[in-house]
């Protein structure tokens, strides 16, 4: 893992996250520093540091005497968890559509053009990691490090439920449909429209959730 100008604490961090969220580890399985210290080929300082971190967001907890375990994010989680972003997605929203300029809107169409493009070959995959972007570019458009930085992390949270929820029946075609209403109203401008589609989407995500 040497050689990145990613700190070593933060490269081991993103790995162990993105297994949690990804289920590579299941809720309640023990993370051992000494075998990931191994497996990662590092001293067990930045494991230990890394371990710390995910026990901050919730994604495992430390048990003393005993070790760290993964608790990973609940279906109770996710729902609280979108409850909350529908809020500060829509105060995210308005700022955007105050801030946006023309290459803005331009980045956001070819986005998800490119969403499209891959929705049609069927790679769920990509059209997940551009679902990312194109929240996580609305949420620059805030123009808040503050809210962004919440989103940012909310939406990282997300991601496990999000591939679950892809690729249950049609909701991939919803998640297509809702992109393309978002991105017509925030080119018109239109904040009404935008706050009742931005609703619309985490609505319809938080009922794929009950299932």
């Amino acid at each position: 893992m040497h050689g990145s100008t990613i700190p070593l604490t933060e490269q081991i961090l993103n790995v162990l996250r993105e297994d949690i969220l990804c289920n590579n580890y299941k809720i309640g399985d023990k993370l051992n520093e000494s075998i990931l210290s191994k497996s990662f080929s590092v001293s067990r300082t930045p494991v230990r540091e890394a371990l710390k971190q995910l026990c901050v967001e919730g994604l495992v907890e430390s048990v003393p005497n005993i070790g760290v375990f993964v608790t990973g994010v609940s279906s109770q989680d996710a729902k609280d968890i979108a409850e909350i972003m529908v809020a500060i997605e829509l105060e995210a929203i308005e700022r955007a559509v105050t801030n946006c300029n023309e290459n803005d809107l331009n980045e956001l169409r070819d986005i998800f053009d490119l969403m499209k493009f891959y929705y049609e070959k069927e790679d769920v995959s990509k059209v997940l990691e551009l679902d990312t972007r194109f929240h996580w570019k609305i949420f620059e458009l805030s123009q808040s490090r503050l809210i962004e930085k919440l989103l940012r992390e909310f939406h990282v949270l997300m991601k496990s439920y999000r591939k679950f929820s892809l690729n249950i029946g049609n909701r991939i075609d919803t998640v297509m449909t809702e992109h393309e209403n978002i991105l017509i109203a925030l080119e018109k401008k239109d904040l009404e429209t935008l706050k009742e589609q931005v609703g619309t989407h985490r609505e319809s995500f938080r009922n794929i959730l009950t299932l």
